[in-house]
């Protein structure tokens, strides 16, 4: 069958699919290089934040995106008057979400 009397014609398109190779601790500065696409070393433990701030707030309509290392985070933990809250999670249901 000619192009012409297909129902859709299809071009072919090039994108450019970014990978994250390193993460950087925003308090500490301390940074970790991926061993492949998208995973960390194994002794190292990072995670990203993003926090919106609400109307009326000191920074109202803001958005805050940074990442902290396993070693901050337990710091900053352990530095509140009134410990988070911890609940146990499968990460599997993460999926669903």
């Amino acid at each position: 069958m000619s192009d012409k009397r297909k129902m859709k014609k299809y071009k072919t398109i090039r994108t450019s699919n970014k990978a994250i190779k390193s993460v950087i601790c925003n308090n500490c500065g301390r940074e970790s290089v991926l061993d492949t696409p998208g995973n960390y070393n194994t002794d190292d433990e990072f995670e990203s934040f993003k926090i919106k701030f609400g109307y009326g707030s000191k920074h109202d309509g803001e958005k805050y995106f940074f990442d902290l290392c396993g070693n901050c985070l337990e710091k900053i933990f352990k530095s509140f008057k009134i410990p988070p809250e911890v609940q146990e999670y499968n990460i599997i249901d993460d999926y669903g979400e």
